[in-house]
């Protein structure tokens, strides 16, 4: 480079370097016009090709807009034809209708009645059940407890509750200590923690023994039931899961025991799968 510029000052003098960089600024100007279009060319043609294929998208999105809305008119069409061909039915014949709906209700009354008389009728094969069982296992007291839809949320989220709906004592356990379970035990919802409903209802059976020194493994999982039981003399509780034929838990069958008698577990065993099939 140091020799060219030797060489055009020796031939043109100082104005012919002069006149020669000029003329390098002229082409490099050139040049980077030529580019600058060149660039902004291929950026139209990008934009361009975006625009034309969210147009396209755009067109795509309104057919298929269209389409759900001749759908709608459809069924609307078919809604309202139905709704006048029902309306004209009725017009025409309303004791006909009449008659179908207070057959309805009949129908629905009855299979009411049929399930509250059905409760009368398990009422005493339950009772009779606990009687039994209450003898084979060896216990002091045996319950029996329900799960049952309560009130909802806002939402319409039901409660989940839990009764106690029957009870039997050993003779002379029955005593003013020994408060039944159906008065502590009802209407519970079985999310309320440190309940006795909350803890059968995680497992198909429980069974939890208080030492002499009043040490149970209750005590970590559930300290109000542990300290009720203390409170009470309790020293065993044992408990099976309900299930219906779809094996949905409906109730609990449990046993209490104020002494160390050894608990017949099978024989625990086999009264709630008695009571599953009076409730079947």
């Amino acid at each position: 480079m140091e020799g060219v510029l030797v060489e055009i000052i020796s031939q043109f003098g100082v104005l012919g370097l002069i006149l020669a960089g000029i003329v390098y600024l002229i082409y490099e100007g050139f040049k980077t016009k030529k580019n600058q279009a060149s660039c902004s060319t291929k950026i139209d043609e990008s934009i361009r090709n975006l625009k034309s294929h969210v147009d396209t998208r755009i067109d795509d999105i309104n057919v298929r807009i269209d389409d759900v809305n001749c759908r709608v008119d459809d069924v609307n069409d078919k809604v309202n034809s139905q709704y006048d061909i029902l309306t004209k039915k009725i017009d025409k014949n309303p004791e006909v209708f009449i008659k179908k709906f207070e057959e309805k209700q009949t129908e629905n009354n009855k299979e009411h009645m049929n399930k509250v008389m059905a409760q009368f009728d398990q009422a005493p094969k339950l009772h009779k059940v606990l009687k039994l069982y209450r003898e084979r296992i060896n216990c002091d007291h045996i319950f029996l407890g329900t799960f049952h839809n309560g009130s909802t949320t806002i939402s319409g989220i039901p409660y989940c509750k839990f009764d106690i709906i029957a009870e039997k004592f050993k003779p002379g356990y029955n005593s003013l200590d020994n408060v039944e379970l159906t008065s502590v035990y009802k209407d519970s919802d079985i999310m309320v923690h440190d309940c006795l409903p909350l803890i059968i209802s995680q497992e198909d059976h429980i069974y939890y023994k208080i030492d002499e020194n009043g040490k149970s493994e209750l005590e970590e999982v559930d300290d109000i039931l542990y300290r009720r039981l203390i409170k009470r003399g309790v020293k065993q509780l044992a408990a099976n899961l309900i299930r219906d034929a779809e094996m949905n838990p409906i109730g609990v069958v449990g046993c209490i025991d104020f002494g160390y008698d050894e608990l017949n577990f099978k024989e625990l065993n086999n009264c709630a799968h008695e009571l599953e099939e009076i409730y079947k």
